[in-house]
């Protein structure tokens, strides 16, 4: 898929899914303004660029 300069937009199920945690969970995570999204009507939807921000502060606070 060529790259027009647009993100990658995740579903809520997508982000649990990379996770590996439970729909609630990642939901709580978003509510709670530990991952950045975006809501677009009644859909949420979070940005590859913004999981991985989350990925990265989550492997930080673990090798710490």
């Amino acid at each position: 898929m060529p790259d027009n300069g647009a993100q990658q937009v995740l579903k809520v199920k997508e982000v649990a899914g990379e996770l590996r945690v439970g729909i609630n969970q990642a939901y709580e995570l978003i509510q709670h303004g530990e991952i950045r999204s975006v809501r677009i009507g009644r859909a949420i939807r979070v940005t590859r660029e913004a999981l991985e921000e989350f990925k990265a502060g989550r492997e930080a606070a673990i090798g710490a």
